[in-house]
């Protein structure tokens, strides 16, 4: 897998110091070596901002690492691989958006049952995004593209226990949701809240 990234970063070396004429024959050589149809998962925890003022980082660094354990198996039983996990939030990537909705669900529902042996405050207060589309796979290293960029802000719309996905998404589970629209960096976007077992839903 780290060839894959010394690859990617070759050419994206060679990108930047050629002329720019020549830059679009590059990024489409990049484009076919790595470019790929993934769907992408965020996951990330509500309420670190007022822990850590509150708390220090102990309490909340324990949170992560809890649904680190727990996330990472699920995530590879659907055939997707964590390529990301800082702060409060997990990143992963699927082969298929069932994929990753299946996984999505199945986290929820094991962060909701992790979280009954804990205290109210101790619990995983969990929100995910999930967004389909072309994106740069790196190996099981990096994903860069707009499915990456449409899932943070579809976890970030989301209230804890709430998993949102994008119209890609929808259509390719045909799970029934609550379709919503937006615009993100001027550009329309509908996206949909679909029922997760987890704290917080109805």
């Amino acid at each position: 897998m780290a060839a894959a990234l010394d690859d990617f970063l070759r050419m994206l070396q060679e990108h930047d110091a050629a002329p720019v004429r020549k830059r679009l024959a590059i990024r489409q050589r990049i484009d076919e070596r790595f470019g790929a149809n993934r769907s992408v998962l965020i996951g990330d925890l509500s309420g670190f901002s007022r822990r850590l003022a509150d708390e220090g980082p102990v309490p909340f660094v324990s949170q992560i690492y809890r649904l680190r354990r727990l996330a990472t198996p699920i995530v590879r039983g659907h055939g997707g691989y964590l390529f990301k996990a800082y702060a409060d939030q997990i990143l992963a990537s699927f082969f298929s958006a069932e994929a990753a909705v299946l996984a999505a669900r199945e986290i929820m529902r094991r962060a909701f049952e992790d979280s009954l042996t804990y205290d109210p405050d101790d619990r995983l207060a969990l929100k995910i995004g999930v967004a389909t589309g072309r994106v740069l796979a790196i190996g099981e290293e990096e994903v860069w593209g707009q499915a990456v960029a449409i899932a943070s802000f579809l976890e970030g719309q989301a209230a804890p226990g709430e998993l949102f996905v994008c119209a890609e998404t929808q259509a390719a589970v045909k799970c029934p949701g609550d379709g919503r629209a937006a615009t993100v960096s001027g550009v329309p976007l509908r996206y949909y809240r679909i029922d997760a077992p987890v704290l917080g839903t109805g």
